[in-house]
């Protein structure tokens, strides 16, 4: 199996439910701020489908947690974001960064902004920080200089609940979700804040009806992510649905879907999918598959079924919240609950973790 480069696309992801999630990316500096928060957890040794991966002799720790392989490591800064919650209790919402050999540079620490959780960042071109945050009831975006910490810029978004990604498209827009009740949907607004573009899923209900995934009126479709891969096309995440699906902004019509309702054989509760451009150019997605315990690829066929190419599971990786595919191959994956984040090679080697 080929594993290719993604194609470029407005974010390398990082976002989750009661947990931390990771991001790594070239040439840009790590945020500075508060205390440094340090934490420990259990992750896990791999066992992917397919050929025969390096595992561990049990499902107990990692034994390359905590370390570094310097001759396989990162060469860049990793961002952490820590979304603000452990345990159901309330905790700082932070971001960290680490440098090449493991150790904290620094903390930004947005509790003490004001703010009640911290999801996704992403690099900006001009080198400036994008970070979904929330305050009660409202989506808060923020723009953070990497150098100094400082808030840059701050847009609260009301009409936008609990958006657990936002992803600039250029030309002064961006793309987001909307979890909101009775809303529901996949929105682009401009520098304003104003909505120019919308895509509920309300008028979608053939493919997800009211009784299908959450409750309807309270946590119908947990929408919680959203990429470019295309000059028109948005790749979505509607984890209550246990499907990825990939919208023509144009047209508003699925281009395609993966994942069933409730078809936990596939995709249970994902978060974060990436698309990839795989082997012969096939569409590739690799998704933290949270609820089935794993990181998982699959490839689209020229007859427009999915393949499992590749997944990493065991050793105590509990319900993954994001898996970016890293410039050197590797792939860096995070799990909520204290749990550090694995870059594993694609025989499952943890070089680091």
């Amino acid at each position: 199996m080929s594993r290719g480069n993604p194609l470029p696309r407005g974010r390398s992801p990082a976002l989750a439910l009661l947990a931390a999630f990771a991001l790594a990316f070239a040439g840009v500096a790590p945020a500075v701020g508060a205390v440094a928060a340090g934490g420990a957890g259990a992750p896990g040794a791999v066992g992917p489908a397919g050929p025969s991966f390096a595992q561990s002799a049990s499902d107990g720790l990692n034994p390359c947690i905590g370390t570094i392989d310097e001759d396989r490591g990162p060469e860049s800064t990793t961002l952490v974001t820590i979304q603000g919650a452990r345990a159901g209790d309330k905790t700082a919402s932070l971001m960290v960064g680490f440098a090449p050999d493991g150790s904290v540079v620094g903390v930004h620490n947005d509790t003490a902004a004001g703010r009640w959780w911290q999801y996704d960042v992403d690099p900006l071109p001009n080198g400036d920080l994008l970070v979904a945050t929330t305050e009660p009831g409202i989506t808060v975006v923020e723009r953070i200089d990497p150098a100094t910490g400082e808030h840059v810029e701050v847009t609260r978004l009301e009409n936008i609940e609990d958006a657990h990604d936002v992803d600039y498209l250029g030309d002064g827009e961006f793309a987001t979700v909307d979890k909101g009740d009775e809303r529901n949907r996949v929105v682009i607004y401009d520098d304003s804040g104003e909505t120019v573009w919308q895509w509920r899923f309300e008028n979608h209900t053939d493919r997800f009806p009211r009784d299908g995934g959450g409750p309807y009126g309270t946590d119908w479709t947990h929408v919680n992510d959203v990429d470019q891969i295309g000059n028109d096309t948005l790749l979505i995440s509607v984890r209550n649905f246990d499907q990825v699906i990939a919208i023509d902004r144009d047209t508003k019509e699925i281009e395609w879907t993966l994942g069933e309702d409730d078809e936990y054989e596939i995709l249970n509760e994902q978060h974060n999918p990436d698309f990839i451009e795989g082997g012969e150019g096939r569409t590739t997605v690799l998704v933290a598959d949270s609820e089935n315990d794993r990181v998982v690829e699959y490839s689209r066929t020229d007859g427009g079924e999915w393949e499992r190419t590749w997944s990493l599971s065991g050793g105590g990786l509990h319900e993954p919240r994001d898996a970016d595919l890293l410039p050197n191959g590797n792939t860096l994956v995070t799990a909520p609950r204290g749990h550090p984040a694995l870059d594993v090679t694609h025989r499952g080697a943890a070089v680091r973790g």
